[in-house]
């Protein structure tokens, strides 16, 4: 499995950075479609805080929750605080988790979801596994249908209000 480290220069070299203008507008123009639903927003898994960026730039209530130390140490040399994820607060308008829960398992997501008490969550997965080693290295240990996460998210009282293009083609905006 990558390291924290080597997953950190990976996404710099992908550009998956706030350096990076096109990904910034992408998760600029994000941030747009969230702040129609909530100005008080959890995000789980955050990066280098590229969305959380784009949120407090329009005034909004932002925790960012980010494991990864070399994420926490670039988010906060551009003004975003991230968050450890052994700590959040238990309630918001929205909580936020894109492209992070193929990364934990479903006994950790369901600590998530009995914990943060939130009337829209956001969300998109890798729908598919590429191959099994290429998951293994990137840690992807929670790889399900669209329709097997819709009803994950039915059991914590959730139902889809619609899905969205953005910021991945198979982004999913639930409400409680």
């Amino acid at each position: 499995m990558v390291t924290d480290k080597e997953f950190f220069n990976c996404e710099i070299s992908w550009g998956i950075t706030p350096d990076n203008p096109d990904y910034y507008n992408l998760m600029d123009a994000t941030a747009d479609i969230i702040i129609q639903y909530s100005k008080d927003i959890i995000e789980i898994g955050a990066g280098m805080g590229t969305l959380g960026e784009c949120l407090q730039k329009k005034g909004i209530n932002y925790y960012g929750i980010e494991p990864n130390k070399y994420h926490q140490r670039f988010a906060k040399k551009r003004g975003v605080k991230l968050n450890d994820i052994s700590i959040y607060p238990d309630q918001c308008g929205m909580v936020v988790s894109i492209e992070v829960m193929e990364h934990l398992t479903d006994e950790q997501i369901k600590d998530y979801m009995r914990n943060i008490n939130c009337q829209y969550f956001l969300f998109s997965s890798t729908p598919y596994y590429t191959n099994p080693k290429q998951d293994e290295a990137w840690g992807h240990i929670n790889i399900k249908s669209e329709e097997s996460w819709i009803e994950f998210f039915v059991q914590f009282g959730f139902s889809l209000e619609k899905k969205l293009t953005l910021p991945t083609e198979w982004s999913l905006l639930f409400k409680k």
